[in-house]
């Protein structure tokens, strides 16, 4: 994600040079396909990110440190991820699609960060 970045500059010194074709078209179509790389290299990246929920919810599963429907929303949630990844590249255009995916995620790991804010991990067990 952090060489992904490259690509909000790149829209940053398209606006700001001057060695580049002033027209207001060229322009507008560079900023538009140095963003649409920036979105397809951030979706790229969170296909790690919903891998790796996914052994961290099999050991919540596991563990009785923490009750297991969060680990279970985990895994749910790498679905989710995965889901939302596979809908924008396989259906372009079809961006509706994707919110049921991301609130299965959302869900999975807000409660997960909630309950480790506010009521830690239970160690007696």
């Amino acid at each position: 994600m952090s060489i992904n970045m490259i690509n909000h500059i790149a829209i940053i010194e398209i606006n700001s040079a001057d060695y580049f074709n002033n027209s207001t078209y060229n322009l507008k179509s560079l900023t538009q396909f140095f963003s649409n790389l920036h979105n397809y290299g951030y979706l790229i990246a969170q296909i790690f990110f919903g891998l790796w929920l996914l052994p961290l919810g099999i050991i919540i599963v596991k563990s009785k440190i923490m009750p297991k429907y969060f680990g279970i929303m985990l895994i749910a949630a790498t679905f989710g991820h995965l889901s939302e990844i596979m809908i924008t590249f396989l259906l372009p255009g079809n961006d509706f699609i994707i919110y049921p995916g991301l609130i299965i995620a959302m869900a999975g790991e807000f409660s997960f960060c909630f309950r480790l804010l506010f009521k830690g991990i239970n160690y007696e067990t």
